[in-house]
């Protein structure tokens, strides 16, 4: 991914200041798709257990990681990887 990620510091930081620190599920999520998934940053909570920082870029793993991430908050795989940005084509490459 380009460039430095936030810590899990800042993220909580920052979702105090943007007052969801006390929902009882957020997620803060960067990733990168050039036809598939190719890197993914996370960090939250889920029904008030936090997780991460998750970061994961290598091409063999990366897939499964973001589909844990987005486990941890409530989606399934099959919704998770039903994300059209993920598909080939969907930019107009």
């Amino acid at each position: 991914m380009g460039g430095k990620h936030p810590s899990a510091q800042e993220l909580l930081a920052l979702a105090e200041q943007l007052g969801i620190a006390v929902a009882d599920s957020w997620l803060y999520i960067d990733y990168v798709t050039w036809g598939g998934i190719d890197a993914v940053y996370a960090f939250g909570s889920f029904q008030g257990q936090p997780f991460g920082p998750i970061d994961d870029s290598n091409l063999e793993t990366v897939e499964m990681t973001y589909v844990e991430v987005m486990s941890c908050i409530g989606i399934s795989k099959a919704d998770a990887l039903d994300f059209q940005p993920f598909n080939r084509g969907f930019w107009g490459d």
